[in-house]
């Protein structure tokens, strides 16, 4: 691993739709509704060994790798013993500091040109394993906000 450093991936907003990467993607027809692909979607950057800590999103998420690669540590919302030790969306253990049993763990590594869809209450670990870019986006055409799901929001 590049580092042992624990740094939170930054991400950037689109406040500027004119000079956005977004005007340059090319999303096939039906999956993404252009008028709010500016709103909720994310470019994000950072350097090999950024990690966004085991949590889960409300809302359902497409994304893209760009450049460099990603490894996702994927497991699923029936996992309930995560809740234990739970801060809103974000769990109390890592995947990186020790084994994760009983919970089953999948390991997806992201190279550039490829995508995941991580499903609504998906918990997952994020890696950079290389300078990285990637596209966040849920901006589908259906409705995509479950705030609501909050099964972990233990303050």
């Amino acid at each position: 691993m590049a580092s042992a450093a624990r740094t939170t991936g930054v991400v950037y907003e689109r406040r500027r739709p004119e000079k956005t990467t977004l005007y340059e993607m090319v999303l096939p027809d039906g999956y993404c509704a252009a008028q709010r692909l500016l709103g909720p979607s994310a470019l994000w950057l950072g350097p090999a060994g950024t990690v966004t800590p085991l949590h889960y999103d409300t809302s359902n998420i497409l994304f893209g790798q760009v450049y460099g690669r990603k490894r996702y540590r994927m497991i699923a919302p029936f996992e309930t013993s995560l809740f234990e030790g739970a801060r809103a969306m974000y769990a109390g253990r890592d995947p990186e500091q020790g084994p994760m049993d009983p919970v089953l763990v999948k390991d997806v590594v992201l190279d550039p040109g490829e995508a995941l869809f991580i499903p609504v209450g998906w918990w997952h670990h994020v890696r950079a394993l290389d300078v990285s870019i990637s596209l966040g986006i849920n901006s589908f055409p259906f409705s995509n906000n479950f705030d609501w799901y909050r099964p972990g929001n233990v303050v």
